[in-house]
C-alpha cells in the first residue's frame, strides 16, 4: 500500500514530503545489511522544500502498515501504525531517511 506524510528535518533545516509504497517483500538489504524475515522494501519519494527537488530510495520497513497511511509528524520523524504480531509503531526519520519501529 501507499503511506505519505510531511515534515520538518532539524538537520537538513528542510520541510520534506514523503510518499511511498511497497514494491516488494524482503527483497533487498537495510543500510545496516540485514533483511528481516517479513519485512518489506519500500520505494520512497521525498520532496524537499529547500531544493525543490524529488529524490527517490529504497528503503526496508519492517512490519505492513495498518489502516490510514497518513503519517503524524512529531520529533523529528513521520509515524503509522503497524501490524505484526499485535500493533506497533512505524517511524521514518526525515534526518536519516530510514524505517524503525
Amino acid at each position: 500500500g501507499e503511506f505519505f506524510g510531511f515534515g520538518y528535518d532539524p538537520a537538513s533545516d528542510d520541510y520534506k514530503v514523503v510518499v511511498g509504497e511497497v514494491v516488494g517483500e524482503g527483497a533487498s538489504d537495510d543500510c545496516n545489511g540485514v533483511v528481516s524475515e517479513g519485512s518489506q522494501l519500500c520505494e520512497v519519494g521525498i520532496f524537499s522544500l529547500k531544493s525543490g527537488y524529488w529524490r527517490r530510495i529504497q528503503v526496508q520497513q519492517e512490519s505492513p502498515l495498518d489502516g490510514d497511511h497518513k503519517g503524524v509528524f512529531w520529533k523529528g520523524a513521520l509515524h503509522w501504525c503497524g501490524i505484526d504480531e499485535g500493533r506497533k509503531i512505524i517511524s521514518f526519520y526525515l534526518s536519516e531517511e530510514i524505517f524503525h519501529q
